[in-house]
């Protein structure tokens, strides 16, 4: 079965309008949070206790909650921003583009992937709820500073970053990734599930994306 549902983009993030109430579709997050929502046919229950460890500004103003990996990873999720939808498929499917073996995880069905920057092979967490690609210091050295952004972590709060323009590979697919510098703490969580930096949801906007957990794998495919 398959369900196809528009998406809007807010702050350069994923965002769906179920009942006129906003949900984040957010795969940087083991658990949906906020309230429960009805979408395809099942509740996604939210968690009350992963709220109450994070505090309530874990959320936007804007949003009344986020869709997590606990009703993403029950289906194969593709990400259309040219069509600006997102389609959840039950059962067997067969994905188009660029198969990418996703990297055993801090927790199962997290998407990690492998990525190459500067000759350097590293781990990254495919987090569709972060507007930038996010990555040490030392690696915005070999791409140039494209801009600034002000961006908002419930670890370390409001933070400053400056934005570069990084080339990488993932799974054979080259691609440039506007990255901004890593907080510290982030950059030690990240560290803990075993990633070495985090892509954000301009990775949709690149290519269209298919998280296939039951099969351990992420489809890239080119828009044309």
């Amino acid at each position: 079965m398959k369900w196809t549902i528009p998406f809007n983009w807010n702050d350069g993030i994923p965002v769906f309008d179920v009942e006129g109430r906003q949900f984040i579709m957010d795969t940087g997050s083991p658990a949906t949070i906020g309230s429960d929502v009805h979408l395809c046919g099942r509740t996604a229950r939210a968690s009350s206790l992963l709220l109450s460890m994070v505090g309530e500004r874990f959320l936007p103003e804007w949003a009344d909650g986020l869709v997590g990996l606990d009703f993403i990873n029950a289906f194969t999720t593709t990400v259309d921003a040219e069509q600006m939808t997102v389609t959840f498929t039950e059962g067997d499917t067969q994905p188009a583009g660029t198969a990418v073996d996703l990297l055993p995880a801090f927790y199962p069905g997290a998407p990690f992937v492998p990525v190459e920057i500067g000759g350097q092979r590293l781990r990254a967490y495919v987090d569709t709820g972060s507007t930038l690609t996010y990555v040490g210091g030392e690696l915005l050295t070999h791409g140039p500073e494209v801009g600034q952004w002000d961006d908002y972590h419930p670890i370390v709060g409001d933070f400053h970053t400056p934005v570069h323009r990084l080339a990488a590979g993932i799974g054979g697919e080259a691609m440039e990734l506007e990255c901004g510098e890593m907080p510290g703490m982030i950059g030690l969580g990240l560290q803990a599930m075993g990633a070495d930096l985090l892509i954000g949801g301009e990775l949709l906007r690149q290519r269209r994306v298919t998280f296939a957990p039951a099969d351990s794998k992420l489809f890239l495919e080119t828009y044309h």
